[in-house]
């Protein structure tokens, strides 16, 4: 086993070698779909079967944030997932509820699944076992706008990076469901 002074030393030079990949990566597109919080179960599908066609454009991975607008008050938010968390609501298995009150819901990333299915969960019409926001559970009394912001990249970029860049997007916006880190 190798002492400390030795894995502190690898650690500094994994750690750079990460930053030099890091500032390689290209964005190949940025979405932005708003849709109306109340809306949602009329809206799925055209939401759905727009982040299809985006996604089918050019075959990627994907990094995605869910953001609520200033209408919709973020404590409410959180009353309402924490309900439906708490109440199994739908034997829905949804995300994990952070201590803090936010305007981002939840940051995330995507390599290896359709993009549109995930998106598709956490609307709250994919399945139930799937850890998600479960939008369509938790959405009552509230009124407003959500934006989902997706960012794409090339599909032959490493996970690891994708991986680093939500967890920088995480640990700055402190969202309030989810969790950092790879599963």
């Amino acid at each position: 086993m190798q002492d400390l002074d030795y894995m502190k030393k690898y650690t500094i030079n994994n750690l750079e070698e990460l930053s030099k990949q890091i500032q390689t990566i290209q964005l190949l597109d940025k979405k932005i779909i708003t849709f109306d919080i109340q809306n949602i179960e009329s809206e799925n599908i055209k939401i759905i079967n727009e982040i299809k066609n985006w996604e089918n454009s050019n075959e990627g991975k994907y990094i995605y944030i869910f953001e609520i607008s200033n209408e919709i008050n973020a404590e409410q938010v959180y009353k309402n997932f924490k309900h439906s968390k708490d109440n199994k609501i739908e034997e829905r298995a949804y995300a994990r509820i952070n201590d803090n009150i936010s305007r981002i819901l939840y940051v995330g990333s995507t390599t290896k699944s359709k993009f549109y299915s995930r998106v598709k969960q956490h609307l709250g019409f994919g399945t139930k076992g799937t850890f998600a926001l479960h939008v369509n559970f938790w959405r009552e009394n509230l009124k407003g706008k959500i934006n989902l912001i997706c960012l794409k990249f090339d599909k032959t970029t490493h996970n690891k990076l994708i991986q680093t860049i939500e967890d920088s997007y995480w640990s700055k916006n402190l969202p309030m469901f989810g969790r950092q880190g790879s599963k």
